[in-house]
């Protein structure tokens, strides 16, 4: 039995402010071009960045797969990671506060330990046996903690969703 879900950053306040900084650096480029305070390739520079970094957002996904020997996340296109059952000591589903526990979404370090989220406030907490804390984040969090309990009930800390 295999456990899997996939997350990006789709959401519209994200799609609206990359699209905003794209047009507004767009719209800098052309006026810096037309005063010609700038040659072109200078003057491109902001609109180049900001269509990269549009790019960028629309490459970027989660993704999770757990199985009975282990646990697999990808934060396409910077990491992939696999946890081997026996190198995970504890596992629940938690709720989290992205911005005060970690200083909001993507790949962050904060006091309790690295974060791989794209959205929401639920997610995978995993404590591995050299101490770690890693959470992954979950849009199914109802549903993994039925597959975590099922198949990783001697690690598997809660049977509902607790505070982080």
């Amino acid at each position: 039995m295999i456990y899997s879900e996939e997350q990006r950053f789709n959401q519209k306040w994200v799609r609206f402010i990359l699209w905003s900084i794209t047009i507004l650096c767009i719209i800098i480029s052309a006026l810096v071009i037309i005063q010609g305070k700038a040659n072109y390739i200078v003057g491109l520079l902001p609109s180049i960045f900001s269509i990269m970094l549009l790019i960028l957002f629309s490459k970027i996904k989660l993704e999770i797969m757990i199985n009975e020997n282990m646990l697999e996340y990808k934060f396409k296109p910077f990491l992939h990671r696999i946890i081997t059952r026996d190198k995970i000591k504890r596992v629940s589903v938690v709720d989290y506060d992205p911005i005060s526990e970690y200083g909001g979404w993507g790949i962050r370090y904060g006091k309790k330990g690295w974060a791989y989220t794209v959205k929401g406030v639920h997610g995978i907490k995993i404590i591995t046996s050299l101490g770690k804390t890693i959470l992954i984040g979950t849009s199914k969090p109802l549903e993994v903690s039925e597959f975590l309990q099922k198949y990783y009930s001697g690690v598997f800390n809660n049977n509902e969703i607790t505070k982080a």
